[in-house]
Formats: C-alpha cells, structure tokens, sequence
C-alpha cells in the first residue's frame, strides 16, 4: 500500500484578503513562511519526492521541506488552483472588494462559464483534477503534494462519486461542501492507494 500526504499551501496574501495579484503570483505571508518552516521541522522521514502546482505559494510552502532534505520540488500543472475570476476583472482589489464577484460566480454556478479571459470554466477544473487521480496512483510511495484549498476539496468530491456530472445544483452543492469542510493551511490529505483504489483521511 502506498501513502501520499496532500498539504494546501500556507497562509497567502489572498488568505488574508491583500490586494489582487495573478493567482500563480500570490505570495505566502512571513506567518505563512514560518507555519512552513514548522511544518517541515515536525517532518521526520525524507519524502520521495515533493509535487507542487505551478503557483509560488505552493513552491515557498515546501522550501523548507525541500531544504532540509535537499529536494527539488516537481511543478505539476495539475495541481493548480481552480482560476475562477481573470485577473482583470480583479486587478487593485481586495479581498472584501472580491466578495460581490466570487459571490455573484457561484450565484450563478454556471458550470460552463468563463469569468473573464485567462479564466477556468468549473468544468475544466473538475475534469483537471479528476484526470490526476490516475496520475496520483502513480506517485512513488511516500511522496508529499503541496496545492490548494479549493483543488483538494474537490478531490475529496470526486471521491465521494460526486463528481460525475456537473450542473447548477452539483456545483452549488460542492460550493457548499468546499466552506463546510474548511481546508486550514498546510492542513494534510492522507492518501492510501491500494491497486486501483483509494482511501483517503482528512484531519
């Protein structure tokens, strides 16, 4: 049986409602460097190998993991964070500035729309995520993931044989399901593969 621990990314400047920046551009924050830096210390067996997404916030979470056990971090596209709004429709925001807009998307829940240029409609997003569960399966043992809050709930959707099929009403409830379960920064997904299946623990 193979395990790979899944960890969001530490607190971002978004997290604590800065000023709009592309999302791979988002930056952790000094408490967020320090909460990874923690995280690594507690960390006691040299990962395999250490996946991150494409977006920095991901890469300066696992520096100090990577650090401590001279790895180089493997970016996997993937793994990015699910891009809802473009950028310029955000730009020179803040987080509660934001609000009206993430609100009015999910609102709306059009699994097809596309919130402005650059953006990802919900279905791109669902079907990037659910691909990488066959490319999970083939993640070397004892290998550490560093991605996001909204990417890992909805993997935990998937799972759950919720995401088969995408309308209004499955989007609204996945929605609802991401802000129940609440992924905290650097908070772990335990992933057990066991031939062609998954057993997965939150918390």
């Amino acid at each position: 049986m193979k395990k790979i621990t899944i960890y969001r990314h530490a607190e971002s400047e978004t997290n604590i409602g800065g000023i709009s920046k592309p999302n791979a551009e988002i930056s952790i924050t000094d408490e967020g460097q320090q909460k990874a830096k923690i995280l690594a210390q507690s960390i006691v067996e040299k990962p395999t190998k250490i996946y991150i997404s494409e977006f920095i916030r991901t890469k300066q979470s696992a520096k100090p993991l990577c650090t401590k056990f001279n790895l180089e971090p493997q970016p996997l596209a993937q793994l990015n964070e699910f891009n809802t709004i473009s950028f310029e429709l955000v730009e020179g925001l803040t987080g509660e500035q934001r609000v009206p807009l993430t609100r009015k998307y999910w609102v709306e829940s059009d699994p097809n729309a596309r919130f402005g240029k650059g953006a990802e409609t919900f279905n791109e997003f669902a079907k990037r995520v659910i691909d990488f569960t066959q490319v999970l399966k083939t993640l070397e043992d004892g290998s550490i993931i560093f991605c996001h809050g909204m990417w890992m709930s909805y993997f935990l959707w998937s799972q759950l044989g919720k995401g088969k099929e995408n309308n209004r009403y499955v989007m609204r409830n996945f929605f609802r399901f991401h802000q129940s379960i609440k992924i905290g920064n650097l908070e772990p997904l335990t992933v057990l593969i066991q031939g062609d299946e998954l057993f997965i623990k939150l918390r």
